[in-house]
């Protein structure tokens, strides 16, 4: 099987640079997407297997998914790894998946992946650490929904997934973090908020029934805004980002810096 890698950045440290080439000689082809308006393609000349992509602003993680998708046939690849920069594999981790991915291959495995520490559903997995099947993301024409600029993407990936009769399949001996809050009570910013909170509804609407989708949305949402109440700082401005989202939901992708 040939293994391509697809690292999506936003503005790395030196560190993550050299970090992320400690795995270069893990894949047949290393595909970059810089999420950003700085340049740092003359980090990678060396490299021969890079394939280097920068479009000189932040487009979102599904614009870089997608891109690497259509890399990914072009050149021929079976299985693409997504990883960020600040969530990279060891090498020792790689190994250890490409084995799994060996042992475990099937038509209607579209994703392979560690599991996601504190999670037992073999239904969801995060995008980045996941090892796509390529030729089953290409016989079913999926493909990672660009109205999403942050949060929820991975779960919509997912959705599709499963809703075509497809499965995710989890190395349960491998193990990762997945950590996007800050402070003892994993507090999230207005920004992100507004994300989560807007993006839901949009999933919810997207997959279910008007009914079922308003019902969700309802309780989903007043979860969310009871937990920004009882354990957040910043209230205010957080719950107003998230009756932002109420708003924003049938115009998405990126917020609207004004």
């Amino acid at each position: 099987m040939k293994f391509a890698c697809g690292i999506v950045l936003y503005k790395p440290s030196l560190e993550n640079i050299k970090h992320m080439k400690m795995i270069f000689s893990q894949f047949e082809n290393i595909l970059i997407y810089e999420n950003s308006n700085y340049e740092y393609q003359n980090y990678f000349e060396e490299n021969e297997n890079v394939t280097y992509i920068c479009t000189g602003k932040n487009n979102g993680l599904a614009a870089a998914y997608n891109c690497f998708l259509i890399l990914s046939r072009k050149l021929g690849i079976d299985i693409l790894c997504l990883l960020d920069q600040d969530s990279m594999m060891t090498v020792d981790n790689i190994i250890k998946m490409k084995d799994f991915i060996a042992r475990n291959s099937s038509e209607n495995i579209v994703v392979f992946a560690p599991r996601l520490r504190g999670t037992r559903g073999k239904n969801w997995v995060i995008n980045s650490n996941s090892f796509l099947n390529i030729h089953a993301v290409n016989e079913k024409a999926l493909k990672y929904d660009e109205a999403y600029f942050l949060d929820r993407l991975d779960a919509d990936f997912c959705k599709q997934i499963i809703d075509k009769g497809l499965r995710i399949k989890c190395n349960e001996e491998l193990l990762v973090e997945h950590r996007i809050g800050y402070g003892k009570n994993n507090e999230h910013s207005a920004v992100r908020h507004y994300y989560m909170f807007r993006n839901r509804i949009y999933f919810n609407y997207k997959f279910y029934s008007k009914l079922k989708a308003a019902g969700l949305t309802l309780l989903q949402s007043f979860k969310h805004l009871a937990s920004i109440i009882l354990f957040e700082t910043d209230r205010k401005n957080k719950i107003a980002a998230c009756l932002d989202g109420i708003r924003d939901y049938k115009r998405m992708g990126k917020k609207d810096a004004s």
